[in-house]
């Protein structure tokens, strides 16, 4: 085990949560062309037995030519499987060049004849066939050439140069162009040529060629001059006797049983196949040798002629399948047989028809792919094709021995079919729908046979066309012993059928033989999304070390949703809605039986064979829903356990041929009697995945049924789909996460602008009474120094003249100021009242601001001083005038010293909250500012589905508190606790609190003063009035409630994973790391939240008067008690941010030792929890003396809730104290350390439990109050 994870108890354990809900991808649908015939082609771009297949498809799509008009331009789309996609796959579009016909170069010709092409040496070949104008049975071949380049393909044409080379002119003209994949995956492109004769224009002979691609020199750094091969032509006309083009051969290489290689000659036998008969030669490529400088084609004299038994083969396309039968070929026919030429080696090849009376009368469109490992005795071949005329499709299997089965009609309706070479894990299959011109992959589950079809789709950086898609959600957690989260732990993830696995963004495959090794988070977790276009899931098996592995079911919440179990969920009556008027009970029973039988396959009930429910579904739209039927008794069944999902698929597409069909319902099970023609085929579900297959066919018959009544009804599956779907969009989680962060930065902001707010008034009432005591002292001074007469020139002694009295100089200044008090009194007071801070924007104003008020208290207290003195020491005065007048004047200076220094703390102070006003404001600005990461910035807005939303760092902090907050309540009210209807009105409302609420007014209304400025006009004061906010005090508390319960649930997570964490690393390292900080912000949010609550409904209840929510009327021992609690609420607030603040700079500049941190923060942990438990003793106290013996269940329920917090907070210093007693023990008792640890962890997640869990419950009936106790006007 790892030494990091050394912490945790063994046994580690795996829990997984899974869930059915709407998530946002960065996906996009892109067609093809909807007339894709011959089109359309599947190339691998690995080995047959390599677990990883990358299988690569390429198609085309046709849109107007931007440069000529009436013309279309053809677009080269290649579709290839990438990781970093949000679906999985990616695709590139590539315009193809535009081909004009040789004998007018204006006409440009018709669009792509056929698509073929290969994959070797890292080099992707395609060849891209056009029609000759000037010959029906010609075509002109274009070469286009593709590497990988940063993940993704680069395309180019293959240009020839002047000099000449075979393999230009081949390709100017053949008439058979098929390629050959020899055992050791070299490709052969080989066919007729008409490059150097054309016999239909009587221009010489067509020629067999055979073409193979050189080996680049370098496969690190290929270049255009490596796109080169070796062309041979049977120039000598080797193989004779051109009849016609009605007696015209076709050639097909094939593998001769004792291999290719002989000696250093490649060797193969070739078939050539005409009318009536079959000729085989064998062939030689000769290589280059001293006579030769190029490699040559040799036939050996003589051939074999087979009799085909009538059959003409002479146009026919053949199919060397590789890895497939032995010795055998497929033949199709232009008549639209398909048959097999067995033995092709013998001296009697033999041929037979694979068609049957109960399968297609003739096919069309046909593709070929080996179901399960080359060589395996299990392996088979798949063939799909669709019947001439028609876009229906068929499958047949053949296995290693050309045993054939039944054709089983899949029934989906298909323009183009194209199937992987090798299908190691099941058959899959790529298909056009027709007309609406999108792909779609379709894949069978190995062992229940069932069918997904999903729409191909890929990745996009556009997200306006982004919409929420159905998908399973996956949740895997590892734990302990103890129940503590492990994170960054190996986990090992397998599927039982191929697919995709979406996590943070990034694309992975899993299947039964391609593991997936993921690492949890920080949180001991892996989430995982499965896009989902159906109920079906691929099951997980979930393994790591120290663990049991565990079975996953994505889709496993489906089964009690589609039985009525899950709350919050009818889906039963949804879908019967849709439904006609009278079947619509047989329709919702339907619905829950088969729910009620799925969900008890899940849960692994034993099925006992008892009938619950029979019904009848008749494709004529009669006789629906019969409960007793003798369908089953009066026809014999034919059992077709194998391809139940193929029936089952073909039910789910189209139902033309079924005459109506019985669906048995019992304990545990369902079966399924489905009659076509005179005969019934019937098979039985018991496995849950194979249940929900057979629910979503019997969906889509339920559509067919409903359209022949009348009722067009389409896609039932998909809409059961989103019945089930738990709708979780990320639009309802960043409601709630906005709405907290408003709330959050509106109380820090509402206390730091309060502390201003007061912090102003008190200097102000400080700096008054420092004015006051001045003016004293000043009247003392001047009551000492009057003496009749004695300086007459003193600038303090007044004069008479005349009888005219004329004051003092120092009088006159005095007497001025006092009237200057009078005529600016109201500006005075206004100030104080409404304090302007508008004008100290940054922390430089502030400090400037308290530099001119020092500097102006100095010249006027203590500068003004000094000058007196230098002025009478340098008067005429004797000297013993001037040292009498000394001590006073000493005491003045004194005096302003001690003034200015007393007024410079009162202005300290005021700075120094204004100063954590701005660095607040700084703060949250930076807490909002966007973090510039693409990747995630493109999450964010898929998951919020607002496409200009980016993701900033208050998110990180928050996000987690309304994911997990909005998860959780939805799962049990199935609603969003927040919407962004209710945050419209709430966080424009809650974002103003700052600017309403004065504590200064919490004693009574705050009044509009109106006041004059000397030479000013009249000014009002236009702050906010309280009582116009008042009206929406409701919304905000409820909006509150939400999200009080959205921290208190986020809170018993994390209570339940990182605390543990915490704490371990905390006890053990004497650092909380990463889980800390998640604790503590877990911690402080939701005080923080019960804390605005309080204080926001305590102001309003003293302001209006009344009690909130219920609207009773205050009196005034009441209204003064409140005034009292905002008070005590402030200055805890202001007292906890004071010690935070000098806490953290004490510890900065002094360095402290971590375990004294963690020792002082428990003590203090101690003295918070024995403060709440005394406030919750203390309100168990206020209601039984205030209530009495009246024993209503409000009453009883607050002394509940508040016993449940007074026994949380107990328990939690309970916890604490272990904390610091294990802190101390782990050091040299390990065991009785751990034991004390495990007791501690223990102890608070209980703690955690009760005290959020009492939260939850107080959140709950505070809404409850709100709603009975909010005016009609706001309801």
């Amino acid at each position: 085990m790892n030494p990091a994870h050394s912490v945790y108890k063994l046994p580690l354990s795996i829990n997984a949560s899974v869930d059915t809900m709407m998530e946002h991808l960065a996906i996009k649908r892109t067609p093809v062309a909807a007339d894709s015939r011959n089109k359309l082609i599947a190339i691998h771009r690995s080995q047959d037995n390599d677990i990883r297949h990358k299988t690569d498809l390429i198609g085309v799509r046709q849109q107007p030519h931007p440069d000529l008009k009436n013309a279309t331009q053809t677009i080269l789309m290649h579709y290839f499987e990438d990781d970093t996609s949000a679906s999985g796959w990616s695709h590139e579009e590539t315009p193809l060049e535009d081909v004009y016909d040789p004998g007018s170069k204006e006409k440009l010709l018709s669009g792509v004849r056929e698509l073929s092409g290969f994959h070797q040496n890292g080099i992707t070949y395609l060849f891209v066939q056009y029609q000759s104008p000037s010959s029906q049975n010609s075509y002109s071949v274009k070469i286009l050439w593709s590497v990988m380049e940063n993940g993704r393909p680069v395309w180019q044409e293959k240009k020839w140069d002047h000099r000449g080379d075979d393999a230009r002119s081949v390709l100017s003209s053949v008439r058979q162009l098929s390629i050959h994949r020899r055992n050791d995956g070299q490709h052969i492109l080989y066919g007729v040529t008409r490059g150097f004769g054309d016999p239909e224009l009587a221009r010489g002979e067509e020629e067999f060629f055979m073409i193979i691609p050189r080996k680049p020199a370098d496969l690190s750094a290929i270049t255009h001059q490596d796109i080169a091969f070796d062309t041979l032509h049977d120039s000598d006309h080797e193989i004779p006797n051109w009849d016609g083009i009605e007696n015209a051969s076709i050639y097909q290489l094939a593998t001769p049983l004792d291999g290719e290689a002989d000696r250093d000659e490649n060797r193969y036998t070739l078939l050539r196949l005409r009318n009536g008969k079959i000729e085989f030669h064998t062939t030689r490529v000769l290589p280059v040798s001293r006579f030769y400088a190029q490699p040559r084609l040799s036939f050996d004299r003589g051939s074999v002629l087979v009799d085909s038994q009538g059959v003409d083969l002479s146009s026919a396309r053949i199919f060397s399948v590789p890895a497939g039968p032995e010795d055998a070929l497929l033949v199709h026919q232009p008549s639209g047989d398909l048959g097999i030429l067995e033995n092709i080696h013998s001296a009697q090849p033999g041929y037979r028809s694979l068609l049957q009376e109960a399968g297609p009368a003739d096919i069309d469109r046909l593709s070929i792919g080996v179901v399960g490992h080359p060589g395996s005795t299990d392996a088979s071949l798949a063939i799909f094709a669709t019947p001439a005329g028609q876009n229906t499709l068929w499958l047949l299997r053949l296995d290693a021995h050309a045993s054939q089965s039944s054709w089983v009609c899949l029934g989906d309706q298909v323009s183009d079919i194209a199937c992987p070479r090798i299908m190691p894990d099941g058959a899959e299959l790529f298909q056009v729908s027709p007309q609406a011109g999108k792909i779609e992959f379709k894949r069978q589950h190995p062992q229940t046979y069932s069918w997904t079809t999903n729409e191909l789709a890929v990745a996009t950086s556009d997200l306006a066309g982004v919409t929420p898609i159905n998908a399973h959600v996956v949740d895997i957690e590892v734990t302990d012993a103890n129940f503590i989260p492990c994170p960054h732990r190996e986990i090992t993830l397998t599927s039982d059928t191929p697919c995709l696995l979406y996590i943070d963004g990034v694309t992975y495959r899993v299947g039964p033989r391609l593991p997936l090794t993921l690492t949890s988070n920080g949180y001991g977790r892996i989430r995982g999304v499965i896009p989902a276009d159906g109920l079906k899931a691929p099951v997980f098996t979930v393994n790591t070390a120290d663990a049991a592995a565990i079975r996953v079911y994505p889709n496993g919440r489906l089964s009690e949703r589609l039985a009525g179990n899950a709350k919050g969920f009818n889906v039963s009556k949804s879908i019967a809605e849709l439904a006609p008027a009278e079947h619509r009970t047989a329709v919702n029973q339907l619905i829950k039986s088969y729910g009620d039988a799925a969900s008890k396959s899940k849960r692994g009930v034993n099925c006992d064979g008892t009938l619950r429910k029979q019904y009848r579904l008749s494709s004529q739209g009669n006789g629906l829903f019969v409960d007793e039927t003798s369908a089953g008794n009066t026809l014999s069944a034919v059992p077709l356990e194998g391809f139940a999902g193929d029936i089952l698929n073909h039910i789910r597409q189209g139902f033309n041929d079924i005459k109506q069909m019985v669906v048995r319902v019992f304990d545990a099970s369902v079966e399924f009697l489905i009659q076509t023609g005179n005969e019934i085929l019937k098979f039985t579900n018991s496995v849950f995945d194979s249940i929900v297959d057979g629910f979503e066919a019997l969906a889509d018959f339920l559509s067919e049924v409903f359209e022949k009544l009348g009722d067009v009804v389409k896609d039932i599956g998909k809409k059961i789909l989103d019945a089930v779907s738990f709708v979780f969009g990320g639009k309802d989680v960043f409601a709630a996460n906005d709405a907290l962060q408003s709330t959050i930065k509106s109380g820090f902001m509402t206390t730091s602008s309060n502390l201003v707010k007061l912090g102003t008034r008190m200097n102000s009432e400080y700096q008054r009474h420092i004015d006051i005591i001045d003016e004293h002292l000043d009247s003392l001074i001047d009551q000492s120094q009057k003496a009749k007469n004695v300086r007459s020139a003193s600038a303090e002694q007044g004069m008479s003249f005349g009888g005219v009295d004329i004051p003092a100089p120092s009088a006159l200044v005095k007497t001025n100021r006092a009237g200057s008090d009078i005529m600016g009194g109201n500006q005075g007071k206004f100030d104080e009242a409404s304090p302007d801070v508008s004008a100290e924007k940054t922390e430089a104003d502030v400090i400037n601001n308290l530099l001119k008020k020092l500097r102006s208290n100095y010249e006027k207290d203590v500068a003004g001083v000094i000058r007196d003195i230098g002025d009478k020491l340098s008067s005429d005065s004797s000297f013993l005038e001037k040292l009498s007048s000394m001590p006073l004047e000493i005491i003045r200076l004194l005096k302003g010293v001690i003034k200015t220094i007393a007024k410079l703390a009162g202005d300290v102070l005021e700075a120094a909250v204004k100063l954590i006003d701005i660095l607040l404001s700084r703060l949250f600005e930076a807490f909002e500012s966007k973090i510039d990461i693409p990747v995630l910035n493109t999450l964010v807005q898929l998951w919020s589905g607002d496409n200009e939303r980016k993701l900033s760092y208050f998110d990180i902090i928050t996000l987690p508190f309304a994911f997990i907050g909005t998860a959780i309540w939805k799962i049990v009210s199935g609603k969003a606790i927040v919407t962004s209807e209710m945050n419209e009105e709430y966080i424009p409302w809650v974002d103003n609190l700052p600017a309403v609420m004065d504590f200064s007014s919490v004693g009574g209304p705050r009044k509009k003063v109106k006041h004059r400025s000397l030479g000013a006009a009249a000014v009002s004061d236009e702050s906010t009035d309280p009582s116009d906010s008042f009206k929406n005090i409701y919304g905000f508390l409820e909006i509150m409630a939400a999200l009080t319960i959205i921290a208190a649930l986020a809170g018993i997570l994390v209570g339940m994973t990182a605390q543990p964490v915490a704490t371990v690393a905390e006890i053990t390292t004497t650092s909380s790391g990463p889980a800390g900080v998640v604790v503590m912000i877990m911690t402080l949010i939701p005080v923080l939240l019960v804390l605005t609550q309080k204080i926001v409904t305590l102001f309003y209840e003293i302001y209006e008067g009344i009690r909130i929510p219920s609207g009773e009327s205050l009196n005034a021992d009441e209204k003064a008690k409140n005034t009292g609690l905002v008070i005590l609420i402030f200055a805890i607030i202001a007292v906890a941010m004071l010690i935070a603040i000098i806490g953290v700079v004490v510890k900065i500049i002094l360095k402290i030792p971590g375990y004294v941190v963690n020792t002082i923060l428990n003590v203090l942990s101690i003295i918070a929890g024995v403060g709440l438990l005394g406030y919750a003793v203390y309100n168990i106290v206020e209601h039984a003396i205030s209530h009495g013996n009246n024993g209503n269940d409000e009453h009883l329920w607050g002394i509940g809730l508040e016993a449940a917090s007074g026994v949380g907070s107990l328990i939690s210093v309970a916890a604490t104290i272990c904390v610091i007693i294990a802190s101390n023990l782990i050091k040299g008792e390990v065991i009785s350390g751990a034991v004390m640890t495990a007791v501690a962890v223990g102890l608070q997640t209980t703690s955690t439990i009760i005290s959020k869990g009492a939260t939850i419950i107080e959140g709950g009936r505070t809404a409850e109050a709100l709603a009975k106790g909010r005016p009609k006007s706001e309801n």
